[in-house]
């Protein structure tokens, strides 16, 4: 697990994490509490999918657990966020081997008609959609608070070597 607060240090993290010959074996890739209304959390994912190098990667599973306090009902609210990036990033062959890409949204206040909004989320991601890995959840009125020594912390879960 590699926790931090601050883009220098958590891409530090990351790179010193790839110097690790058991990075060959990662495969699982969870975020956890990043906060999509907030435009310096916003950029964490982006940020570590490009500081993983590309030729060690077998990642077959992303799950990035987003909190939001913002109103959801439109799309507008996430303007901000880097999508056309974050989409550009999956097409990269090194990220070939995903199999699955879990958007799972925590809300306070759900959006009304919640199949529009998933279906302007997906918008926003048309190759992870188009190549059928991507899967969003929304989740109206359930926030996990983090504890203050974690306001972001992701995990790495790799497989044993056979």
């Amino acid at each position: 697990m590699i926790q931090d607060t601050m883009f220098g240090i958590i891409a530090e993290q990351i790179q010193r994490l790839n110097t690790f010959s058991n990075i060959l074996h990662l495969r699982s890739l969870h975020l956890h509490n990043l906060e999509l209304d907030k435009e310096s959390t916003s950029g964490l994912l982006p940020l570590i999918l490009s500081q993983l190098q590309p030729s060690s990667l077998n990642i077959q599973e992303i799950l990035v657990e987003c909190a939001c306090d913002i109103d959801v009902a439109t799309f507008a609210d996430f303007h901000h966020v880097q999508w056309d990036q974050i989409d550009q990033m999956f097409s990269d062959p090194h990220f070939g081997s995903v199999k699955r890409v879990t958007f799972e949204i925590r809300t306070h206040n759900g959006p009304s008609d919640v199949d529009a909004f998933l279906g302007d989320f997906r918008a926003q991601l048309p190759y992870l959609e188009n190549r059928t890995v991507l899967n969003v959840v929304l989740m109206p009125r359930v926030i996990r608070r983090p504890r203050p020594e974690e306001v972001y912390y992701w995990m790495f879960y790799p497989s044993i070597p056979e």
